[in-house]
């Protein structure tokens, strides 16, 4: 566990460099949409700020400055750091692989209610479900069968709270998943080595026992297969469906069932208002219009 630890703080800062050197080479040569990162930068600080503001312990001493400025550092290094990752990894995706990012585009240029846009939520929100229940199914097989509950059951302001962290880590696993595929793609010049090479990758820095080896390799190659497929928006959206089930658990015999009620309604919630927004959308809406930019 602790090699894995170590390898992961590396990876994230090998990211964090490499995200860097592409995003400067991007806005130099003029091809990134700073536009949409500044959208994606601010989306993401100000749920943070809101996150702290409902989790952090609030006292009435100076030491509350100090609070503060950790809630504001830490909102703008997520904000800026997704940010970043968009800036690096959206002229690539839209020079080869324009379809993953028409739904992203439409919901940072706040079209809420696009059809098209609802039903990459509604897919990922699906996608996710599944991903829980053979997560489960898994841990059942080997006898792996712990919880996370940690301060979501403390109340609602942190129920909340954790919600709007979960965005933030949804987003940041999205980018970060592209940005990854496309580095390993610009070394080995064949999209299905790139991926493969990924699946290895992630398995060997998140597996800690050879048990979960194959559902491990299952589950990356299902996301690599959603983010292809459907874009970059269903991903974050079954990334924030998978770390919400885990942060908010749902049970029905424990003393906190009641408080557990929290995870499938937001659930519930996400995907009535994609299934709303899809079927009171008229004929035609959902393709896009020949002169819609595509970031």
């Amino acid at each position: 566990k602790r090699f894995r630890n170590i390898v992961s703080a590396v990876l994230v800062v090998a990211l964090l460099i490499a995200a860097a050197l592409v995003a400067w080479r991007n806005v130099r040569i003029g091809r990134s949409d700073k536009k949409g990162a500044w959208r994606i930068a601010a989306f993401l600080f100000a749920a943070s700020m809101a996150s702290w503001a409902l989790v952090a312990s609030h006292v009435p001493t100076l030491f509350e400055l100090y609070l503060l400025i950790m809630g504001l550092s830490w909102a703008a290094f997520q904000g800026g750091f997704v940010g970043l990752l968009y800036l690096a990894v959206e002229p690539y995706v839209r020079r080869n692989w324009p379809d993953a990012l028409i739904s992203s585009a439409r919901i940072i240029s706040g079209r809420f209610r696009d059809p098209l846009a609802a039903s990459h939520v509604l897919v990922g929100v699906c996608a996710g479900l599944v991903f829980v229940l053979l997560g489960a199914a898994t841990g059942w097989a080997t006898n792996d069968v712990s919880t996370s509950i940690g301060v979501s059951l403390s109340g609602a302001r942190f129920l909340f709270g954790i919600l709007l962290s979960d965005l933030n880590v949804a987003a940041f696993v999205a980018t970060a998943v592209i940005l990854v595929l496309v580095l390993l793609r610009s070394v080995v010049r064949r999209t299905w080595v790139a991926d493969a090479l990924f699946v290895v990758l992630m398995t060997t820095v998140h597996v800690s026992s050879p048990a979960f080896i194959p559902g491990s390799v299952l589950f990356l190659v299902m996301q690599i297969w959603l983010l292809r497929r459907f874009g970059i928006l269903a991903l974050a959206a079954q990334k924030f469906t998978e770390v919400l089930t885990d942060s908010l658990p749902f049970t029905v015999t424990s003393w906190y069932a009641a408080l557990s009620l929290t995870t499938p309604l937001v659930i519930a919630s996400v995907a009535a208002w994609s299934l709303y927004a899809i079927l009171s959308s008229r004929p035609g809406t959902a393709s896009r219009p020949a002169t819609e930019p595509l970031a």
